[in-house]
């Protein structure tokens, strides 16, 4: 199934074989922790419906809508018999359900989607606005799913401490990273959680990466740092693939970026030598689909990540961002033309705009 995934395709590839096992086994461990106790019949139903479910978002993690109704073809006329797949309409595929955890059943995401309300009390900035659609909800989920699982523990000589597993998402422009992200970050609760986000450019070095985290944690004992308040920190890098890469093809800002996710920490600027381990802190990044200028991230970097594909959003997702738009300027100019039966016209001249 890997090989639905172009070699010389400018989708970011797998750094490994054994990454999609990776990926799935850490969405296996998030769902099945968020499960409820559950009679035999039941729990059977919802392991065989949750490991398609994982399957679905670790191999099929990079793919574009064309790709995905590949694999959902691949999977019916293959495994049809075996994999218990949702029954779908020919609009849909297989990537637009999920499990209910509850009720081992298999849903769609169109009804977790809410009504979007726009603000009566101030005027939302545009590029922070986000319509909830099956792409952004979706989306959501699988960061809830991963971000929140402290995986490993860690022995410093006088602390314990716990990794918590990073996110990346990555697609073209407009597919919402970055406001799904930050949306992401503005629900944690603000008395365990603190945030820090920040851009890369291609000026972006490893100074200024080191200096950054480092202000943003506080010695707790020893050479054992960590967020102030002994609270956790959610550290979000955006456009994490735009440093350059030298003439020797290493991208070392973004190694030093893989140091502080794999060893936990990065050595003192100041005292050479001495190592800075680095306590509670979680990284999510977002990253454009390389190509047309966009550079790839190394492969040490992507397997410190769990990564999910944005894809442009569908024709319904658009008719629903449009409808929610057409809706609140009916109300505010307090007409009565029925301006939502325009949202399908509009969305066929918006694909036609260059």
């Amino acid at each position: 199934m890997q090989n639905l995934i172009p070699i010389g395709s400018n989708k970011p590839q797998l750094g490994s074989k054994t990454f999609g096992a990776h990926q799935a086994i850490t969405l296996m461990e998030g769902l099945l922790t968020m499960k409820e106790d559950k009679d035999e019949e039941v729990a059977s139903r919802l392991l065989s419906r949750v490991y398609v479910f994982v399957v679905m978002w670790s191999v099929g993690a990079f793919l574009e809508l064309d790709d995905r109704s590949a694999l959902q073809l691949f999977m019916r006329e293959r495994m049809g018999e075996v994999l218990d797949l949702p029954e779908s309409d020919p609009e849909d595929t297989i990537f637009d359900f999920f499990v209910d955890l509850k009720l081992g059943e298999w849903q769609h995401w169109a009804g977790q989607v809410e009504e979007y309300i726009y603000p009566d009390s101030y005027t939302p900035e545009y590029s922070s606005i986000l319509v909830p659609n099956i792409d952004n909800v979706r989306t959501d989920f699988l960061i809830n799913v991963v971000a929140r699982q402290g995986k490993v523990r860690l022995f410093f000589p006088t602390h314990v401490s716990t990794a918590w597993q990073a996110v990346l998402l990555i697609g073209e422009p407009g597919t919402a990273k970055t406001v799904m992200i930050k949306g992401y970050m503005k629900k944690l609760n603000p008395e365990q959680y603190l945030s820090k986000s920040f851009n890369f450019s291609s000026a972006s070095t490893p100074y200024n990466f080191q200096r950054i985290v480092e202000g943003c944690i506080d010695k707790r004992m020893g050479n054992i740092y960590g967020p102030p308040g002994g609270k956790k920190m959610t550290i979000f890098i955006d456009d994490i693939n735009m440093p350059l890469i030298n003439e020797w093809g290493d991208q070392i800002t973004n190694e030093i970026v893989r140091q502080a996710m794999e060893m936990k920490g990065f050595y003192n600027l100041e005292r050479p030598g001495e190592f800075i381990h680095i306590t509670d802190v979680q990284y999510i990044a977002a990253m454009g689909q390389p190509g047309g200028g966009r550079n790839d991230i190394p492969a040490r970097l992507k397997r410190q990540f769990t990564i999910f594909n944005c894809t442009l959003p569908s024709n319904t997702s658009i008719d629903k961002i449009f409808g929610e738009f057409l809706l609140f300027f009916d109300i505010f100019a307090g007409t009565i033309t029925p301006l939502l039966d325009l949202s399908g016209l509009s969305r066929q001249f918006t694909l036609l705009l260059p």
